[in-house]
């Protein structure tokens, strides 16, 4: 189970980047910056014309604990009664006469409020007295400070229409003293409770008190852990009371049993159009019952459910409500995990639905499959006009989606794809769209790889559409980024941490009066259906295994010294093994015209040269297969249209490298068919070329894999992950490494150097063998010294294990996400495994099996970095 992050719950929380500011304010005024602390932000700056919205950090979600039985003691207090009205005096019993004498010190007049021993309550009460609405957030309010408040409250000859005590974690005792002022009370409209933890018993006594109350249309009672018991006794309050119009339960842990209390009330009640049960562990079961009072209920027109887990079976009750539903017009499923499937239901129902305005569908990791069926419905749906899809995983074929049904849909004026992956060619898609739709005023693509170009056109046109609607409509002056309910905080830009100097080009694009947006046209490509993405995938996982698996034959033809005895090369000529006796005897007396047999192998049979060239002709055949396995799959996709321009640019370079692989195998071989190769007496090739011949695999098999990674992995869920930059950046750094190591053993297998000093940690008695600068210039002993050849392979073999496990160690605190954290600890043990290998390579002088399990093991090595990276890209960034 995922822990869900909270995230602004308001049907406005989210401004576009490209908003405009008409009217100058003092950003820098501390009214305005004290509400923006919350936020972390690094620094406001102003831009003339421009407003971007700042970066949100999300933090872990804090529940509050349990209700517990035991936690309130039980305690009497005076009750108030409805002369208390007109008169301030309280009855009461003796023996609490000492406590409550407080309250009778002044003079009973209708404008007195009984003594306390709280000054700066006092005097806060003196400066609000004007306002009509009394503010005691987080002031650590006593049982006499409460006393004093509803004294206040009911005699203040001003009636107080709002109430503000969040945050003050309130006794029981102060709850029903406090309630029972409520229930005589006829002038607050609006009470907040949030953040109290009143509990069950408490809201006992508060809902005793709305049965009688006939003026209360505002009830916040977030984060007071109700439960089902709360909840219980809230519902039968609210199915007497006829006035409250929006009450907000978020928070509570109330449950899917919690809601199943609240279905009744939501059947009957004609007054509560605004219901927040956001963060409530609210499951389908709980859905399946609130839908059927949403199908039928006639008022309700904003429901929050946002952090619950819904899924995708509560998606489909949920949209069966919707499609009968005839009221309801905002609507937040931040954060319920239903993902594609769950926006197919919601997609039927918007397409019958005629009501539903906002929507916000973000941190649902619908992909690209469910922005295909959402843009389904925009293409039908003629109401709504705010559509929230950041945290998606949306990509550039969802961008293309979206973009054909904007196309069509001329409703929505405002849509949020932030923190997607729809990179610069799908913000091109918008961008191609904006010349047709005139009626989107916002778009949203921070935290999308979007390169400045295409921002700046975007830019361009979203002013041209603003300047549309102005004459129109008036636009609101600024950014207005929801606070609180009922307050809205204005600021401009603050310093992300990624680079905004590509809004540059934007602002002055805004500065000129006569801009217009003249982008050139461009066709979409076409659009890849599930299936087709899988093909693609399976076929590029495909290719890479075949490369892989050439790597390794080859370090196998490598070892046992097979690479010579295939003394030609021909496209087709080779491909075909001798067939007769006449044919091999001719074909090993070619092989001993050259060095390698005059050198080493005078002692050869014809069966032992069979062995050597089966042995090299299976190598070359397998890399023909992995040409054709590549090739002809490449052709049949290109032909159906499937590849877009990116991934044509890439099956041209991985064709390439796998022609470049047959060419330098060959000019390889070529290396060692003569005498001025010789090694220490024995024929090889040089080992500048084997180099270049392995490294060049590992760069196909690199560029295969991730792009497999691409068409193959599914979403993920980050809904509660959030990882520093660096991280990624680290891992680049380990597959350099990795792949450094790698070319650092072709030298070592070239030159045959694992044969000498086959000891370790030590090379012989030394940590630093004499002869490491033996050859001329010094430069030469990197790359033709055996000696230096090994040293520099164990050197960095270490290095890399080392960065490695310190890598693994130091990110076990960072939440990496459930894919990237398994390929981390596979990593790390691989690394273990493959400096073991290597190490016992050496040590029994370099055995066949042992030394191929070397080899294969830094492509193992190498895939894991991969999908760690891979997996680490897609985690949201801070």
């Amino acid at each position: 189970m995922y822990t869900k992050t909270p995230r602004l719950q308001n049907k406005n929380s989210r401004v576009g980047s490209l908003s405009l500011i008409y009217k100058k304010k003092n950003f820098f005024d501390p009214k305005w910056t004290s509400r923006c602390s919350g936020y972390n932000c690094k620094k406001l700056a102003k831009i003339n014309g421009l407003c971007i919205d700042h970066v949100r950090k999300y933090k872990k979600h804090r529940r509050s604990p349990e209700y517990s039985k035991d936690y309130y003691k039980p305690a009497s207090y005076p009750v108030l009664k409805e002369m208390d009205i007109t008169s301030p005096t309280i009855d009461h019993n003796e023996q609490y006469t000492s406590r409550d004498n407080k309250l009778n010190s002044r003079n009973s007049t209708s404008s007195s409020s009984p003594a306390h021993s709280n000054f700066n309550l006092e005097q806060a009460l003196k400066d609000q007295e004007d306002s009509g609405a009394l503010n005691f957030k987080s002031k650590g309010l006593t049982y006499e400070d409460i006393q004093a408040i509803t004294h206040y409250v009911l005699n203040n000859t001003k009636p107080i229409s709002s109430l503000n005590l969040s945050h003050n974690n309130i006794q029981l005792q102060a709850i029903e003293y406090l309630s029972q002022a409520i229930g005589l009370n006829i002038a607050i409209t609006n009470l907040n409770f949030a953040v109290n933890q009143i509990g069950g018993n408490g809201i006992f006594h508060l809902s005793n008190a709305l049965e009688t109350n006939n003026t209360l249309t505002h009830l916040n009672l977030r984060r007071n852990q109700l439960g089902i018991k709360g909840v219980l006794s809230l519902s039968k309050a609210l199915s007497l009371n006829n006035t409250l119009t929006e009450l907000n339960l978020s928070e509570n842990n109330i449950g899917s049993e919690g809601v199943t209390h609240l279905t009744a009330v939501l059947q009957t009640n004609k007054t509560i159009t605004t219901l927040d049960l956001s963060y409530n562990k609210i499951q389908a079961k709980g859905i399946e019952s609130l839908s059927t009072a949403i199908a039928s209920n006639t008022t309700l027109t904003t429901l929050n459910l946002a952090g619950n887990e819904i899924g995708r079976n509560g998606m489909f009750h949920l949209s069966k409500a919707l499609e009968t539903n005839k009221t309801l017009t905002t609507l937040n499923l931040n954060g319920n995990l239903f993902e594609a499937k769950g926006v197919e239901y919601l997609s039927k129902a918007l397409e019958i639905n005629s009501t539903l305005i906002t929507c916000n569908l973000s941190e649902n990791n619908i992909g690209d499959e469910g922005a295909r069926t959402l843009s389904v419905a925009l293409q039908s749906n003629k109401t709504l006009t705010s559509l929230d899809l950041c945290w998606n995983e949306i990509r550039v074929d969802g961008a293309q989606y979206l973009s054909n049904a904007l196309k069509i849909n001329n409703t929505l004026n405002t849509l949020d794809l932030c923190w997607n992956k729809i990179l610069t060619e799908g913000a091109y898609y918008l961008t191609y769209v904006l010349q047709l739709n005139k009626v989107i005023t916002t778009i949203d693509v921070r935290w999308n790889g979007v390169s400045e170009e295409v921002l700046h056109s975007l830019g361009l046109a979203l002013r041209e559409n603003r300047k549309a609607k102005e004459n129109t409509e008036t636009i609101p002056s600024g950014c207005l980024y929801p606070h609180s309910k009922f307050e809205y905080v204005q600021f401009v830009e603050c310093n992300h941490r990624q680079s905004f100097g590509l809004f540059k080009n934007v602002q002055l694009a805004f500065k000129r009066s006569s801009a217009t947006a003249t982008i050139p046209i461009k066709p979409l490509s076409p659009t890849l259906s599930a299936g087709a993405k899988q093909r693609i995938g399976l076929w590029l996982a495909w290719s890479a295994g075949m490369t892989a698996g050439a790597v390794v034959l080859g370090g196998v033809t490598r070892l046992t010294q097979s690479g010579l005895s295939m003394t030609n090369w021909h496209w087709l000529n080779d491909m075909n093994p001798p067939r007769s006796a006449e044919a091999w005897q001719e074909e090993f007396e070619r092989y001993k015209r050259f060095p390698e047999y005059e050198q080493m192998n005078r002692e050869m049979t014809l069966d032992e040269f069979k062995r050597i060239y089966y042995m090299e002709f299976a190598h070359r055949m397998w890399g023909r297969a992995t040409g054709l396995i590549f090739a002809f799959p490449a052709c049949m996709f290109w032909y159906r249209g499937l590849f877009d321009k990116g991934m044509k640019i890439r099956v041209i370079i991985f064709g390439s490298l796998i022609a470049a692989q047959g060419a330098l195998g060959w000019y390889m071989v070529k290396s060692g068919l003569h005498k001025d190769t010789l090694i220490d007496g024995r024929a090889s090739v040089s080992p500048y070329r084997l180099a270049a011949h392995l490294g060049t695999a590992f760069v196909l098999y690199s560029g295969l894999l991730w792009n497999s990674f691409k068409y193959l992995s599914k979403p993920d869920i980050y809904s509660s992950t959030r990882v520093p930059r660096g991280w990624a950046m680290g891992v680049h750094g380990l597959l350099s490494l990795i792949f450094v190591t790698v070319v650092a053993g072709a030298f070592v297998a070239g030159l045959d150097a694992g044969l000498v000093y086959p000891t370790f940690p030590k090379m012989g008695d030394h940590w630093i063998p004499p002869e490491y600068s033996a050859l001329s210039p010094w430069y030469r002993n990197m790359f033709e010294n055996p000696v230096a050849v090994q040293f520099n392979h164990r050197v960095l073999g270490l290095t890399t294990t080392a960065s490695v496990l310190a890598f693994s160690l130091a990110s076990l605190s960072v939440k990496f996400g459930r894919r990237a954290a398994t390929a981390r600890n596979l990593l790390a043990a691989m690394v273990i495994f493959q400096a073991s290998l290597g190490i016992g390579t050496l040590l029994y002088h370099v055995p066949v099996p042992m030394a191929a399990a070397h080899q294969s093991g830094s492509l193992v090595l190498l895939s894991f970095a991969l999908w760690l990276g891979y997996n680490l890209k897609r985690v949201p960034k801070i």
